[in-house]
């Protein structure tokens, strides 16, 4: 039967007995054990600012997704044959709805629900965090939320957990589904409202109502703080579609399922990156030309299945041959491996990202980690050639994973030419801050940011810097499932706060990379190993190998550790708009949130003791903020400045910005 209740059901509801069914909503970035029944959520009314015990309540921007989960109990007996439907809010005849079956597509889908997947963590695996920065052990033991099956998914209990609608809940346990709300551009400001339906066997059992205040004014397309997520082809693999050969030739279901991976990471303000050749882009040599209609904007508009944020705009940040060199320069149309391979090719990229996707900052990605990593010459010879190019190439930006302070190390040569500084924790050589002197490596005077983020060429403007992947409590774990669910959010209040320029996660679905060929390594199932998530954000719907947990999506799926990141740059934009448009110190804000990170030494007695070890840094819990409703605190008020005509009010969410309260 459709989602859609016939009259039929209605007057069956109406005469049918209805049965109490305990449900309570709560915030995003609030993580609910799938055990944990009394969790505070459903009774404190004031730390759960999106529930008041019978109605969920929101606010958000235009243009921006806000989300939040509803909980349904199993009781003593359990519950089976459970469905949600939430299909339209409204407000003076505008509607905000859902009308999409397909959530591969984005036309229209407006509102979308997804049942949360739990994972069992048992133990700790050790990640990239600092000793005594690990959470507690009822942050992150236990059967955690992360995976986000859609509700259109095929229902039924799988090998691990869930599908879609309609679910069931086992006695004494919770199930959470997930709400994500795209509020339109188009839309008036004001307050919209439906009802949340709560269906056992399509008999409706209960009916929860919703309001959406839509505020007056809009999130931007483009995004101020840069990211670019690496994305393997393994998770293309897990399809059942066969691997492309890295010829530059791809079939129409390979490209198609591409679109569908960058379309997802697209509407959660994410660039997913892949390793393309220029023909790619521009066609030739029997290469397959798809790539980039992404970085023009062109595949992300109705026409191609996308709307949402971003619409028509392409991704701001490409790195071209992300991990492909020094071994395979050729999988980026680098070849020969010559000088003038190497000014050719440059020519090549330069040329077309000027003229179809000027908005995009392209870099040639160097050699991973090259002193670490035994390729600082290979390093260096690229450098030098792509500095010695008299053409077009002269222009492109070369970005590593490196310490910034080369100088002091003896590559003066590589410092003074690399355009992109990227920083993997503890941060020491540059992000140790001293309000009087600078940015230092703990005590001793080292490369400053003021000194690095310099315009070192006109024609490559100015160097940038940022980090990536995780490095707790330096900034946060993002993608650990062994942190509190704000880790994500927050890191992005550092990067505005300190002013870095961007973020790279390495990767997307490592646990699918065995199914490359020639691989050994062991396939890891997602759904299961609670490990696969060190280095994975994004599920396959579908999956050749495990089929007992094949969810039956020809696409991607999202994780609630992705959201997070994606609620985090909407925060990002909220402290933008309130600096740049309205003249608020959003410095002061965020530092009420996060007073230090990145190790800096301006809190030096809060973060750090007073012993020195290894790098001369002996980390303790990290000092920013962990509880979600803090930074709805901090979101509210920042609403209120950007409101036009402006608002002065000061909700319930303000006083909270500083209520204690447990991470979970």
């Amino acid at each position: 039967m459709t989602r859609l209740l016939i009259t039929c059901v209605v007057l069956l509801v109406l005469s049918a007995p209805v049965r109490a069914q305990v449900i309570w909503a709560v915030e995003d970035g609030i993580r609910v054990m799938r055990d944990d029944t009394a969790h505070w959520s459903r009774y404190d009314f004031d730390a759960n600012t999106v529930w008041d015990g019978t109605t969920v309540s929101l606010r958000g921007a235009k243009n921006e997704i806000v989300a939040f989960q509803l909980i349904l109990s199993g009781g003593e007996g359990g519950e089976s044959d459970l469905d949600v439907h939430l299909d339209t809010l409204s407000r003076s005849g505008e509607l905000i709805r859902n009308t999409s079956s397909d959530p591969t597509q984005y036309v229209g889908r407006n509102i979308e629900l997804f049942v949360e997947h739990y994972l069992h963590v048992t133990s700790y695996t050790p990640t990239m965090m600092r000793a005594g920065s690990e959470p507690g052990d009822s942050v992150y033991l236990g059967w955690i939320p992360d995976a986000l099956v859609p509700i259109e998914a095929t229902g039924g209990e799988k090998s691990n957990g869930q599908g879609g609608a309609p679910f069931a809940v086992a006695a004494h346990n919770i199930q959470g589904v997930w709400c994500d709300i795209y509020v339109p551009k188009t839309v008036t400001a004001g307050i919209y409202t439906g009802n949340i339906r709560i269906l056992q066997s399509d008999v409706i059992i209960q009916s929860i109502p919703i309001s959406l205040t839509v505020n007056n004014f809009t999130l931007p397309d483009s995004c101020h703080f840069k990211n670019t997520f690496f994305g393997s082809w393994g998770n293309i693999c897990a399809h059942g579609i066969d691997y492309q050969a890295g010829d530059g030739t791809y079939a129409s279901d390979w490209v198609d399922m591409t679109r569908k991976y960058k379309q997802m990471m697209h509407r959660h303000r994410m660039n997913l990156s892949h390793v393309m050749r220029y023909e790619n882009f521009a066609g030739g040599n029997g290469c397959t030309q798809f790539y980039g209609q992404f970085l023009t904007g062109a595949g992300y508009t109705n026409d191609s299945g996308y709307a949402g944020p971003g619409e028509g705009v392409g991704d701001n940040l490409y790195p071209i041959g992300q991990y492909m060199m020094p071994g395979n320069p050729a999988a980026a149309s680098f070849a020969p491996n010559t000088e003038s391979g190497w000014h050719a090719a440059a020519d090549n990229w330069q040329t077309w990202f000027a003229a179809n996707a000027p908005h995009c900052i392209p870099f040639v990605y160097g050699p991973d980690e090259p002193i670490d990593g035994g390729t600082l010459p290979e390093t260096q010879q690229e450098m030098r050639w792509l500095r010695s190019n008299a053409g077009e190439g002269r222009k492109l930006r070369m970005g590593v994973t490196v310490r910034m302070s080369l100088d002091s190390q003896g590559y003066p040569e590589l410092e003074d030419s690399l355009d992109i500084f990227i920083e993997s924790g503890p941060c020491g050589d540059w992000f140790g801050y001293n309000l009087a002197n600078g940015w230092y490596p703990n005590d001793n005077l080292g490369v400053t940011v003021e000194d690095t983020r310099v315009v070192v060429d006109s024609d490559r403007g100015t160097r940038m810097v940022g980090v990536y992947n995780d490095q707790r409590p330096d900034y946060g774990s993002i993608p650990s499932i062994y942190t509190p669910q704000t880790d994500a959010r927050t890191t992005l209040w550092m990067h505005y706060k300190y002013k870095t320029d961007l973020y790279l996660l390495w990767e997307t679905a490592y646990w699918a990379i065995p199914r490359y060929p020639g691989n050994s390594d062991t396939l890891i199932n997602p759904w299961y190993d609670p490990s696969a998530q060190g280095a994975g954000w994004i599920y396959s719907g579908e999956d050749a190998e495990f089929t007992g947990d094949d969810r039956g999506i020809a696409g991607p799926i999202a994780s609630i550790r992705m959201k997070m990141y994606r609620r985090g740059m909407q925060d990002y934009e909220y402290l933008w708009m309130a600096e740049h448009n309205k003249g608020f110190n959003s410095d002061s804000l965020a530092s009420i949130l996060v007073p230090a990170a990145f190790n800096d030494n301006s809190h030096w007695e809060i973060y750090n003791t007073s012993e020195r070890a290894g790098d001369g840094v002996l980390r303790v819990y990290p000092v920013y903020e962990e509880a979600n409703n803090p930074y709805e605190a901090a979101l509210d008020v920042l609403a209120g400045i950007l409101e036009e005509p402006y608002s002065s009010r000061i909700s319930r969410r303000a006083i909270l910005i500083r209520r204690p309260q447990s991470p979970e």
